[in-house]
């Protein structure tokens, strides 16, 4: 009778080993496939720190991690350099532009920018600068010296003689040109 104990405990610790050791294999083989992982590799490194166990990354992963941080760094600076170069062609398509309407000097820039903040309104794209650059010379041209009291004086007789050619007088005169 005591055989029949003896065995049946013997069988009883078999199979508790037996599911230990299966636990174990499945621990292990969700250990090895968390560790495989790159995603799940940050939790189990913290579950290791929390039972004292120092968990790396391996290291093929830590070339292709310098790799990739390493092409990243020169797409960063080559977007940089390309913005840097659409900046540039931008400014030098502005400067164009501004002496397409025959803005060159300090003076007729700030006068511009003065127009600009009388506006109010500050364009965003190439043919919005265009048509403001047009509004400012066509504003040059008509400002108003015809409102002034001395308009009358300058065309007065002329004005009698001969109205048109007094008025285009008066007009290159606003302009700036003289005769």
């Amino acid at each position: 009778m005591e055989e029949f104990d003896i065995e049946e405990a013997y069988n009883r610790l078999k199979n508790e080993y037996e599911q230990l050791k299966q636990a174990y294999s499945a621990y292990e083989m969700g250990f090895k496939k968390a560790y495989e992982d790159p995603e799940l590799r940050p939790h189990l490194k913290k579950i290791g720190e929390k039972i004292g166990v120092v968990i790396d990354d391996p290291p093929h992963e830590k070339v292709y991690k310098k790799e990739i941080e390493e092409l990243k760094r020169q797409l960063e600076e080559k977007e940089a350099k390309e913005k840097e170069e659409k900046a540039k062609q931008k400014q030098e398509e502005f400067i164009q532009l501004l002496a397409k309407y025959g803005i060159t000097t300090d003076a007729e820039y700030q006068d511009f920018q003065k127009f600009i903040q009388e506006n109010g309104v500050v364009p965003s794209t190439q043919k919005g600068w265009e048509k403001m650059l047009q509004d400012y010379r066509r504003a040059k041209i008509a400002q108003p010296t015809y409102q002034r009291p001395a308009f009358k004086n300058r065309i007065g007789e002329d004005f009698i003689k001969n109205p048109e050619e007094a008025l285009f007088k008066a007009h290159l005169e606003a302009l700036g040109v003289k005769q």
